[in-house]
């Protein structure tokens, strides 16, 4: 009976874990979607990007200077001090010849920064710190290193694409 109990929880598990995962991948296609309406309208920002097609690509958008990523999240700019992206993201940010811009649709507006190296004196405000980050809700352990980018550096860009 225990067996079956254990093995009826792992499945419940499961399912919710894959219901979430598609949800909110469901969820940020339709911004990105937004998104790249909006980039081909406003081609001063960075020319025309290319939307990378594999759902593991590290990043969104490319071109010959510019690498994008967009971040669609649930939340007000005012809920955090920071936003986080992947440390990898960051990583590669700070070792490319390519400018970077990461994006963030949130509910105010679209919002984004232009990764600029942190000051190597450390008494200057920082614009982004790695730590731990991450969620467990969605049936598995998410947490990993992430960096955090201060939400004070952050520009609207348009408040024309929001999320809920």
């Amino acid at each position: 009976f225990y067996i079956y109990v254990r093995f009826t929880e792992l499945i419940f598990i499961y399912v919710r874990c894959i219901m979430y995962s598609h949800k909110d991948e469901k969820f940020g296609k339709i911004y990105e979607e937004d998104l790249d309406v909006y980039f081909k309208d406003n081609l001063h920002l960075h020319g025309h990007l290319t939307k990378t097609i594999d759902k593991y690509n590290t990043i969104d958008y490319i071109n010959d200077d510019w690498v994008c990523e967009l971040k669609s999240r649930r939340y007000s700019i005012k809920s955090f001090d920071s936003f986080m992206v992947g440390e990898n993201k960051m990583k590669e940010a700070e070792v490319s010849a390519k400018k970077y811009r990461f994006y963030f649709c949130l509910r105010e507006g679209v919002y984004y920064w232009d990764f600029k190296p942190n000051p190597e004196d450390e008494t200057e405000d920082m614009y982004y710190y790695y730590g731990m980050g991450g969620r467990s809700d969605r049936g598995r352990d998410e947490r990993k290193r992430t960096a955090y980018i201060f939400t004070e550096n952050l520009i609207l860009l348009t408040d024309t694409i929001r999320t809920p």
